[in-house]
């Protein structure tokens, strides 16, 4: 969030995003095969006329009873969404997720054609479900890093803390955090 357009938003964004920057990535972890993934195609719809048709589809589970409509105009709670909107693909330019990001540091990390969310983080932190989110985390860090996606909300995909990982050892798959209700929240049709 690097507007320097003075607002509390810029100001709480780029304070974020330096807190985020700045922390070590000492891991010696590197996955067994590394994805390099892109961050593309960073936009800013205003109103439901600006989304495809899964893009709203997916907003609109993300959203639940709560009308997108009004969020993408009024905002939250007084405050601007702010919502952005990115494909991420691969080195050969194919779609592999969707990326959503909106005020209150809320991200979604999503299949790109399908209601399948492969991550989830809200006050900027991508939560650690299971442990093949690790190699996933590992190219998002790597993709945000760049400076060249123009994506303005701060998100920490924390690949590096090895404690995380090893937290989720034994964990019944689907039952760690916030993830049982994430799928249920986008259980349905495709």
């Amino acid at each position: 969030m690097s507007t320097d357009d003075g607002s509390p938003s810029s100001v709480y964004g780029d304070q974020v995003a330096g807190i985020i920057a700045g922390q070590p990535r000492d891991s010696s972890y590197v996955p067994a095969k590394p994805m390099e993934l892109f961050v593309k195609n960073r936009r800013m719809p205003a109103s439901i006329a600006d989304l495809s048709p899964i893009e709203k589809l997916q907003l609109e589970k993300m959203f639940g009873n709560e009308s997108l409509e009004q969020a993408l105009r009024d905002g939250i709670e007084d405050m601007p969404m702010d919502l952005e909107i990115a494909d991420v693909v691969d080195e050969h330019g194919t779609p592999v997720y969707r990326l959503y990001g909106w005020n209150y540091g809320v991200v979604y990390l999503m299949k790109p054609e399908a209601l399948e969310c492969v991550a989830f983080g809200c006050q900027h932190d991508l939560e650690h479900w299971n442990t093949s989110q690790r190699d996933v985390f590992w190219a998002m860090d790597r993709a945000m890093r760049r400076d060249d996606h123009g994506f303005q909300q701060p998100m920490k995909f924390c690949w590096w803390e090895q404690k995380c990982w090893d937290e989720l050892a034994g964990s019944e798959p689907g039952s760690v955090q916030s993830e049982p209700y994430t799928r249920q929240q986008f259980a349905g049709r495709n």
